[in-house]
């Protein structure tokens, strides 16, 4: 929610820190089939609980990133968004 990322923001400020906001996205399907993975087992071992009805009400709840911010799809080459990021990283404040 935009009011949690607005302490993240503050912080930034203060300390005079270059802030990179990455909004990570993929397809429902991808993402319904990654939890139930993950419920099955076959996915690498994590801490998150979250499944795929938590998904659904986080997602019904999500808003809109007001600032500035990278939007990489993690079902598509992950490579290319990594070099989105460390572009943005290396560009002058």
């Amino acid at each position: 929610m935009e009011f949690q990322r607005e302490f993240v923001y503050r912080i930034a400020e203060r300390a005079r820190a270059k802030l990179v906001i990455v909004n990570t996205i993929a397809p429902e399907q991808v993402i319904r089939e990654r939890l139930f993975r993950r419920e099955e087992g076959g996915d690498s071992p994590d801490n998150s609980d979250a499944d795929w009805a938590i998904y659904q009400r986080m997602a019904s709840q999500e808003e809109h990133i007001r600032r500035p911010h990278l939007v990489v799809d993690t079902s598509q080459d992950l490579d290319e968004g990594l070099r989105k990021v460390l572009r943005e990283l290396k560009r002058a404040p």
